[in-house]
């Protein structure tokens, strides 16, 4: 039996992320990597091409909120 996905998922999978949608996806990735896996985060922050400021936000993590 196959698990269920749910539809932010299901979206990434197929690739239906604004370029918005995926810049925000982007930058909450960055910052939740730049406070627990520093080392993590410069190659996240190099291969999808986000600058270093990306990763500094003010309040709780964009990722924790989410989830």
């Amino acid at each position: 039996m196959r698990p269920a996905v749910d539809a932010p998922m299901a979206a990434l999978a197929a690739g239906m992320l604004t370029e918005k949608q995926r810049s925000d996806m982007h930058a909450a990735v960055l910052e939740y990597l730049g406070g627990r896996f520093p080392e993590s985060a410069e190659a996240f922050a190099r291969e999808a091409g986000l600058g270093a400021a990306a990763a500094k936000a003010e309040g709780p993590c964009a990722l924790e909120r989410k989830w």
